[in-house]
């Protein structure tokens, strides 16, 4: 029996079984256990760590020194607005338009306040000076950018090691746009933080079945709670975590083969640990959307989801040189705006992956590969299918770069190890490493140069980038200005001093900083900055044509300048009053007294196309014909602003009618009527078109015009006796 016993032990002890061999690990199956115990990997780990040490502390050091972006004092006053509803049951969120500041953006109910929540809490209840608030949030937004760049190396390192996790980490800091955008993008870095940290939960997870981890369960539960959180569009998550458990029956068949063994134990537990991810993750980041609790949640869902997928707000851009409104952007604005923002080194590394392909499935999981892939290509195709509203680059889709640079990051790792096989290995090493470090030098250098603006990076693929494209955080180099006067000229000023800028935000600052009770600040667009009678004007040039930019930016008096890699972005003016106390008079219809102060304002700055307008329609009024024929063409040919652009053509079709140019000043009156939607310049447009069609004895024509001018100012006699000629023509 003791004989028996010893056989039966002996059998099922492998060293004993000289049949037995140890089965080779699939390629997919993680080698933690063997990999940790390589001096080798311990080293990569380490550096790993304190790569990451070193890139955060530089991201706290260079945070408190970023401007403002204009969404930022937007967004911070609806997360002020959620806490009271949370706290008081206040509902002024609910419908926006009562407020002010607000009016404009009533679709900021469906964004969540996952983020904006937090500096509202440090205001109210640890009583952060106001102050500080920016600088609060700067700081708490470059945390969740370190998230994101974190768990990008992560994702990484699940992928092969933690040598490929460091050249994944490097990687996505070395993308200025990702690494400034850190600072200040207070909805796109924390949504794609989250996003990154949920993919590496799902990638986790995966490996791991059946034998989960908590720690994995929780980063996939608060990956998804930060994104939905943030923006409704985290609500992709969970479709991500379907699809990567689709891709790993297809493709996995040892994680098919062991959930599909009964009694089906693996599957449940699979099952049940996916459902607890997707449905914590869900609820608890929709518990930061106060209007899910207001309008219900069917209701809130279904109306932050038609918002995602037709944006209604658009703004004014530069995109290849020319002025376009972003809801006209081309369909292939996204992908060009993202290889010229992208430094060189990814790129090329993207372009290693596709030449591995082959190899990176052979030895890789394909799974892992798949799934990354997924997470890239299924958001951008589905946006550019649907023509979302995508504007200012690809900021908005920040989300899809960690997986995006994780695959990158494995072309070029598989490509060093593909040169390591060759004969003199350690030279190839240290080519490779040389090579990397001459490729990230330029961008590091350029980031360094330019660190309060490192989003604003374009890369040697665009020539002269700064006069052909724009971006909408080249405004947060307004408060930058701002604070060099603070710094440098308020100290020369005696007594108050006013000041008009082009966006509210250094408006905002001010007022959170306590400067109001000495500088008088006012809002005043870079096409009427002139007109502001201040003492100084603070004027970007985000949202201005290229021709703006290159021969009259910045503007004459100009004593300081916000420089991105040398092209000025900024720029705070000194004013001498002449002008904007000439357009003062002339709206008071004093247009003798305009006229002497506009022409004195012109002498000084022929190029302050600001004033040309004024002195146009002043000459105007004046009888001054062939002035204002040149004034207002010049401000026509500069415009940007549509209602000034059916202005202009207005008065050009009433200078044409009262100088006998009938069919010249119908062509152009026609074009302000058909574009105008301000009554008053529609009155003007009817009038003058209904006298040039009866000048040309276009009776019928003219008739039209003439009656529906009547019906609205029938005290006009010169258009009563016209209509009835008419009506007497026409019978």
């Amino acid at each position: 029996m003791s004989k028996n016993k010893k056989k039966k032990n002996s059998s099922v002890n492998p060293t004993n079984d000289k049949s037995h061999k140890t089965p080779k690990a699939p390629k997919h199956v993680p080698t933690e256990g063997i990999v940790a115990n390589s001096k080798t990997e311990r080293v990569w780990e380490i550096l790993f760590w304190s790569f990451a040490a070193i890139i955060l502390l530089f991201m706290l050091i260079t945070a408190p020194h970023t401007g403002i972006s204009g969404d930022e004092y937007l967004d911070g006053l609806n997360g002020k607005y959620s806490l009271e509803y949370y706290a008081n049951g206040d509902t002024t969120f609910a419908d926006y338009t009562k407020v002010p500041a607000l009016k404009s953006h009533p679709h900021l109910k469906y964004y969540g306040s996952g983020y904006e929540i937090v500096p509202a809490i440090a205001l109210k209840y640890f009583h952060l000076p106001a102050a500080k608030e920016f600088v609060f949030r700067h700081i708490l937004c470059a945390l969740f950018g370190f998230l994101l760049i974190l768990f990008t190396g992560l994702i990484g390192r699940l992928l092969a090691d933690w040598k490929l996790g460091l050249i994944s980490l490097l990687m996505i800091a070395l993308t200025p746009v990702v690494f400034g955008l850190s600072f200040l993008d207070t909805k796109d870095i924390p949504m794609a933080a989250g996003f990154a940290m949920a993919v590496y939960g799902f990638l986790a997870l995966f490996k791991s079945i059946p034998n989960f981890k908590i720690k994995d369960i929780v980063f996939a539960t608060a990956g998804i709670t930060i994104a939905v959180s943030i923006r409704i569009g985290g609500l992709m998550l969970p479709l991500y975590l379907v699809a990567g458990f689709v891709l790993l029956l297809i493709f996995d068949k040892e994680k098919r083969q062991l959930l599909f063994a009964k009694p089906f134990n693996a599957l449940w537990k699979t099952l049940g640990v996916g459902a607890l991810v997707v449905v914590a993750g869900s609820l608890l980041g929709l518990c930061f959307y106060p209007n899910f609790f207001h309008e219900g949640p069917v209701a809130h869902i279904k109306g932050a989801m038609s918002l995602v997928s037709k944006f209604p707000q658009y703004i004014q851009m530069v995109f290849e040189g020319k002025m376009i409104n972003s809801l006209q952007l081309p369909q292939y604005y996204l992908l060009k705006s993202f290889i010229y923002t992208v430094p060189f080194f990814v790129l090329a590394a993207v372009v290693l992956f596709v030449l591995n392909i082959y190899n990176i499935f052979k030895k890789r999981s394909s799974f892992d590969v798949l799934f990354l892939l997924f997470t890239v290509l299924f958001p951008i195709i589905y946006i550019i299918t649907k023509d979302s509203n995508i504007y200012n680059g690809w900021r908005h889709e920040t989300f899809v770069y960690p997986g995006f640079v994780a695959l990158a990051s494995l072309g070029f790792y598989e490509t060093t190890l593909w040169f390591h096989k060759q004969k003199h290995a350690k030279i190839w090493r240290w080519v490779c490493l040389a090579v990397a470090v001459a490729c990230v030098i330029p961008t590091i250098a350029w980031m360094v140069r330019n660190y309060k603006y490192t989003y604003s990076y374009y890369n040697a693929f665009v020539d002269d980038p700064y006069l052909k494209y724009d971006l909408d955080y080249y405004e947060s180099s307004s408060t930058v200005a701002y604070e060099w006067f603070l710094e440098n000229e308020l100290p020369k000023c005696v007594g108050p001093v006013s000041i008009s800028s082009k966006i509210h935000t250094p408006i905002a600052y001010a007022a959170a900083r306590g400067d109001t009770n000495r500088i008088k600040m006012e809002e005043a667009k870079y096409m009427a900055y002139c007109g502001a009678d201040c003492d100084y004007s603070i004027v970007n040039y985000q949202g201005i044509n290229t021709k703006a930019v290159k021969d009259f930016f910045p503007p004459k008096g100009t004593i300081h300048i916000e420089y991105v890699d040398g092209s000025p972005v900024c720029a705070l003016v000194k004013r001498n009053h002449i002008d904007a106390k000439g357009i003062e008079q002339c709206r008071s219809n004093n247009f003798k007294e305009a006229l002497a102060l506009l022409d004195s304002a012109y002498r000084y700055d022929t190029n302050n196309f600001g004033i040309w307008f004024w002195i146009g329609i002043t000459n105007f009024h004046l009888g001054n014909y062939q002035q204002a024929y040149e004034f207002i063409s010049k401000d026509l040919d500069f415009l940007v602003d549509k209602d000034r652009f059916c202005v202009d053509n207005a008065y050009l079709g009433m200078i044409l009618y009262n100088t006998g140019r009938y069919d010249e000043a119908i062509q152009k009156l026609k074009e302000a009527e058909i574009r105008s939607r301000n009554d008053q310049v529609l009155d003007m447009c009817k009038i003058h078109l209904g006298l040039a069609y009866f000048e040309k004895k276009m009776y019928r024509e003219a008739l039209p015009y003439l009656g529906e001018i009547h019906q609205l100012h029938p005290e006009y006699q010169e258009i009563a006796s016209k209509l009835e000629y008419c009506m007497a023509v026409c019978r």
